[in-house]
């Protein structure tokens, strides 16, 4: 594979341009776990761009957006684990297991130094999102999808910028 190509994406999970959105390969409980972490994937891309204050997005004491942050972890992990070889042979899923080794090294040089467990989780809590790379690559592993997952980044921006004229026009 050259770096750069046009498939890159497709190319190392083997896949044909015309499969739909779902590989069918995968058995049937699979599919609707890929399929359940595809659309909990394209809901939190659009609510970061739509809901762009986190306090916008809390449902009865419930942070909307880490509750579709743990259904990805949740359903990507099948095809995370299906993907295993083809995911540890991706230059940037190692830069990404150094950065996490560095991180827990860090965390625990931290707590062994005297920093009180909140602050040592307040400066990891950053960092969580990153966890979802693995089952985002899965997840977006065509260009279907990722197509998909831009429109879902465009709508949900330009609702956002809708709103915030009309509320900034009404207000003046």
């Amino acid at each position: 594979m050259r770096f750069g190509s046009k498939n890159q994406g497709e190319e190392w999970l083997n896949l044909n341009r015309k499969r739909l959105s779902y590989d069918t390969s995968l058995s049937r409980p699979v599919a609707i776990i890929d399929y359940l972490s595809y659309i909990f994937a394209i809901t939190l891309l659009f609510s970061c761009t739509f809901l762009a204050f986190a306090s916008l997005s809390i449902f009865y004491g419930l942070n909307v957006r880490m509750l579709l942050w743990a259904g990805i972890l949740l359903f990507s992990f099948p095809l995370v684990f299906r993907h295993r070889k083809h995911l540890l042979r991706n230059t940037l899923i190692l830069i990404w297991l150094t950065f996490y080794l560095y991180l827990v090294f860090c965390a625990m040089r931290g707590y062994l130094l005297g920093n009180p467990p909140q602050v040592l989780f307040s400066d990891v809590k950053g960092f969580l999102y990153f966890l979802t790379l693995p089952g985002m690559i899965c997840i977006f592993r065509n260009r279907q999808r990722f197509e998909m997952a831009m429109t879902a980044i465009i709508a949900g921006s330009a609702l956002f910028a809708f709103f915030f004229v009309a509320s900034n026009y009404c207000i003046i």
